[in-house]
């Protein structure tokens, strides 16, 4: 099946993080003139309020500057690891001296970069879109795995030894809780149950119809 990629709204909300007010103007300004996307842009000074920012707020993509007053960008994807967890995907804006320090933060986490006074607002637009759609890829590629590691352990779970009653053949599961074995195997598999009967089960429940049958399979 093939994945659907969700086109992005017209309205996108924007952390940018960054403690030079001109280099923050500049972006804005860059952001102001795409006229088909609205952005809604916050804006903070230090790794320390762009936490505090993301820990309260919803955004689509972060716009964040490398060398920041109190740490620096990979101090940021450290902590927002540990904070927020799953985190919108991030742009991280650098000088050229930066650029193998910015490589090394896309290791840590961060969906692009771009060098600062080297990009026009179609480049920066690009660049937000392509990062939101790798982000949805990467999400989608995450919740399926996790989705196969879970059949998985399903699976696992069948393969063991599992403590059936010898009369009514229920099943005890791992809260030591009993149930009907078709109820225990589609909880944890994809299987599906059709009831049918056996012969021996037949003969002995119904043995006028079962008498029947084999009366037609003699004739035949």
């Amino acid at each position: 099946m093939a994945l659907e990629i969700k086109q992005e709204s017209n309205n996108l909300r924007v952390l940018l993080i960054d403690d030079d007010e001109v280099d923050r103007m500049r972006t804005v300004r860059l952001l102001r003139q795409m006229h088909d996307v609205k952005f809604d842009v916050t804006e903070a000074l230090s790794v320390s309020e762009g936490i505090s920012v993301l820990k309260n707020n919803n955004f689509d993509c972060i716009l964040l500057d490398y060398r920041l007053t109190d740490g620096d960008a990979i101090n940021f994807l450290v902590e927002v690891d540990a904070v927020k967890g799953i985190c919108p995907p991030i742009i991280l804006q650098t000088v050229m001296d930066d650029e193998k320090k910015a490589l090394e933060t896309v290791a840590y986490g961060a969906q692009d970069y771009l060098v600062k006074g080297r990009f026009d607002s179609t480049l920066l637009m690009r660049t937000i879109r392509y990062s939101i759609q790798r982000d949805l890829l990467i999400k989608e590629r995450n919740r399926l795995a996790n989705e196969l590691k879970s059949a998985y352990e399903r699976i696992q779970t069948l393969e063991g030894i599992l403590p059936i009653c010898s009369y009514c053949k229920k099943i005890r599961d791992s809260e030591k809780k009993w149930e009907q074995i078709e109820s225990y195997i589609t909880k944890r598999s994809p299987a599906k149950f059709s009831h049918s009967i056996c012969p021996e089960c037949l003969e002995r429940e119904h043995p006028d119809v079962y008498d029947s049958i084999k009366s037609k399979e003699t004739n035949i």
